[in-house]
């Protein structure tokens, strides 16, 4: 079955956000908690919920470091439903301060996976983008890097009812597109998305970065030919993989 659809991931995937999104954790964290945890311990949580959806993120930071005290009173102030939604609300709010500092997501591209983006959008491929990140997130990234026509479709994670590992946003997009699984490929950086791609029957290129190499390479089961760890190899093993139409499995060493 011949790949007709490409499927992107954006944060650590096409733009490398994870640090600045943690950054915002830190800066969130710190002012809610009564006990202030040391920067490297927000850094570890942090690291192991990337690729989790926006409220489930929210929830653990909330309960791992003690904050449901600050997060409550913030929550009554804003008129919110829950002490999670307070705790993203003030992460959203300071990631958003820093995407508006001149440059900063211009920068924060990598260049193989967009350079790949752009060559099969040339070619002929449909692409989507598919993001746990909410959607007024998503549309102020793609705003800022005046990336609308890139996409066929766009799915957020407050779009869908489960978010990575869970595949429903991948099937959701494919029928979109009116694509069988077989007939997609994604690019993701995490496990939980990586998980996703593959749960739901679809082609996937891992392509790790430094915050989740380790996780995505410790994933049980998963051959490392699935996994680009070099950068400048990434364009030469999607085109093998796009141009065989078969298993990663079976299409060569990545």
């Amino acid at each position: 079955m011949n790949i007709r659809a490409c499927i992107f991931d954006l944060d650590g995937t096409l733009i490398d956000s994870e640090p600045l999104k943690t950054d915002a954790h830190i800066t969130a964290v710190l002012a809610m908690a009564r006990n202030p945890p040391s920067v490297l311990e927000i850094e570890a949580a942090v690291t192991n919920l990337i690729g989790v959806p926006t409220p489930e993120t929210a929830i653990e930071l909330v309960r791992r470091f003690d904050l449901e005290e600050e997060a409550g009173v913030r929550q009554r102030e804003l008129g919110l439903s829950a002490p999670w939604e307070a705790y993203s609300h003030l992460h959203l709010d300071l990631y958003q301060r820093i995407l508006d500092q001149p440059g900063t997501l211009a920068r924060a591209q990598l260049p193989s996976a967009v350079d790949l983006l752009r060559r099969v959008r040339r070619e002929g491929y449909l692409t989507a983008l598919g993001s746990m990140s909410y959607r007024n997130e998503v549309q102020r990234t793609l705003d800022i890097l005046d990336w609308h026509g890139l996409f066929d479709l766009v799915l957020a994670g407050d779009e869908v009812s489960r978010g990575k590992p869970d595949p429903e946003i991948y099937r959701r997009i494919a029928q979109a597109l009116q694509m069988m699984p077989g007939q997609c490929l994604v690019l993701e950086d995490s496990p939980a998305g990586i998980g996703a791609a593959l749960a739901a029957g679809m082609h996937c290129l891992a392509v790790p970065n430094d915050l989740t190499r380790d996780a995505v390479l410790s994933m049980p089961g998963l051959d490392r030919r699935w996994i680009v760890q070099d950068s400048d190899c990434l364009l030469g093993a999607a085109e093998r993989v796009l141009r065989s139409g078969q298993p990663l499995a079976t299409a060569g060493t990545m």
